[in-house]
C-alpha cells in the first residue's frame, strides 16, 4: 500500500484486480418531463431501504416494469395489509410464471446448437412447446431442457442475433426462466380478483406531477393514444442497468474513459473473456483485470 501525499489517498499495489460490481439502479424512463425524475414520488431504486415507507395504506401505487422485483414489492404491499390500488405498466404485461412440478422434457439442443439466427431457435423451441402442450408437459419443462446448454448457444451466437433476441424474444424467454414462488403468484391472484392489482401493456411517455400525485401518460399496446395513471408512488422496477456505456459511476466511467473495459456483446455488461478476463477498448484481454457474476451477461447470456 502508498500513500499519495498530495492528496491523502491510498493506493494498493495488487496482481490481480476482479470487479464484482453487483447491479446499477435502473434507466430511467425516456420521457420528455425530465424534470418530474427529480420529483419525491418517484423512486428509481426499488431496491433501496425503506422504498415504501412513505405510503399510507390507502395510497395508490405504480410499478414500472413487470418482473420479480415488481412481484417481490406487490407481494410486500400485500404483507403490509395495503388497501391503495396498485398498478404495473410495463412494455408486454407479462408476468413471471410460478414453480412447478412437472414431467422433463427431452433435450433438443442438437437441433439447434449451430444455428446462428434467433428467428430459426425461436421456431425449433417453439415446435417444442407445442408439441409438450400437445401431450400435456408444461412448458416450463422445455425451456428447462436447455438450461444447461444456454452458455454455449448464447456464445455462439452474433451480436446483431444477441440484440435482435433481447429486443423481440427476450421478454417471452424471461417470464418462463426465471420463476416467481407459488406463494407470490397466490397472492397476486388473490389482489387481481379483488381488483386491487392491475398490469398494463403500455409505453410510458411521460410523468406530470400534481400537487397530489404523480402521472404517469403512457400510450397502451396496440394504440395511439395517451392514458393516464395517478399514484402517490412511482417506482421503477425496469431491472438493473446493464448497458456499461450508461452506468453513471465515477470508477466504470474513468476504466471506460482510459480504454480499459468496453461494453459487453449487445450492450450486456462487461467485454470479457468466458473465464472473466477482461477485454479492453483494442480488442485485447487483460491478464490483470477481471470481471465476474451480472456483468458478464453479455458474454455468458445469464
Amino acid at each position: 500500500m502508498r500513500h499519495d501525499p498530495r492528496g491523502g489517498r491510498r493506493t494498493f499495489v495488487v496482481d490481480r484486480v476482479i470487479l464484482a460490481l453487483g447491479n446499477f439502479p435502473p434507466r430511467h424512463p425516456l420521457i420528455k418531463n425530465r424534470v418530474a425524475l427529480q420529483s419525491g414520488r418517484y423512486v428509481r431504486d426499488p431496491w433501496a431501504q425503506g422504498v415504501l415507507a412513505p405510503l399510507s395504506h390507502s395510497d395508490n401505487v405504480i410499478l414500472i416494469g413487470s418482473g420479480q422485483t415488481t412481484v417481490d414489492l406487490v407481494v410486500a404491499l400485500y404483507k403490509r395489509a395495503h388497501e391503495g390500488r396498485i398498478v404495473v405498466v410495463s412494455r408486454h404485461g407479462l408476468l413471471p410464471l410460478a414453480h412447478r412440478g412437472f414431467e422433463c422434457y427431452a433435450s433438443f439442443f442438437p437441433e439447434i446448437k449451430d444455428s446462428k439466427r434467433i428467428l430459426d431457435i425461436f421456431r425449433t423451441v417453439r415446435k417444442h412447446l407445442d408439441r409438450a402442450k400437445a401431450i400435456g408437459i408444461d412448458e416450463r419443462a422445455v425451456i428447462d431442457s436447455l438450461r444447461p446448454d444456454t452458455q454455449m448457444l448464447w456464445l455462439g451466437i452474433p451480436t446483431d442475433e444477441k440484440r435482435r433476441f433481447l429486443r423481440h424474444v427476450f421478454r417471452y424467454w424471461e417470464i418462463i426462466r426465471s420463476r416467481i414462488p407459488p406463494e407470490s403468484e397466490a397472492i397476486i391472484a388473490t389482489m387481481r380478483d379483488s381488483g386491487q392489482f392491475n398490469v398494463i401493456a403500455g409505453r410510458i411517455r411521460d410523468f406530470v406531477e400534481t400537487e397530489a400525485a404523480l402521472e404517469v401518460h403512457y400510450i397502451p399496446r396496440g394504440r395511439t393514444t395517451n392514458e393516464v395513471e395517478r399514484a402517490v408512488l412511482v417506482i421503477n422496477c425496469v431491472g438493473p442497468e446493464s448497458n456499461y456505456s450508461e452506468v453513471d459511476h465515477p470508477l466504470v466511467k474513468n476504466l471506460m474513459e482510459r480504454g480499459l473495459i468496453r461494453p459487453g456483446p449487445a450492450n450486456l455488461g462487461i467485454d470479457a473473456q468466458p473465464n472473466g478476463a477482461i477485454i479492453g477498448r483494442d480488442g485485447a484481454s487483460s491478464d490483470v483485470l477481471y470481471t465476474l457474476g451480472s456483468t458478464m451477461r453479455g458474454v455468458c447470456g445469464r
